[in-house]
């Protein structure tokens, strides 16, 4: 697993993890932080990823690779 990376070197087309602000206090401190699945959209020129965090304003800052899906081994 790879450490978390800014989101400008994010791979474009490939789908990543990414992490959204949501909100932030008075002091500038980040308070609450989303995370999302997320894909880069050639159609739209940005990242994209599921509507229950599109609304937000504070874009993806870091990106990390999703991890190989679990495998299964066979008893026999």
């Amino acid at each position: 697993m790879s450490d978390w990376q800014p989101i400008e070197t994010a791979p474009k087309m490939k789908i990543v993890l990414l992490w959204a602000a949501t909100d932030i206090d008075a002091y500038g401190s980040i308070t609450n932080w989303k995370m999302e699945t997320g894909y880069w959209s050639e159609f739209y020129n940005s990242w994209a990823w599921p509507q229950r965090i599109a609304s937000y304003d504070v874009p993806p800052t870091h990106w990390m690779p999703l991890p190989d899906p679990p495998t299964m081994e066979h008893k026999t």
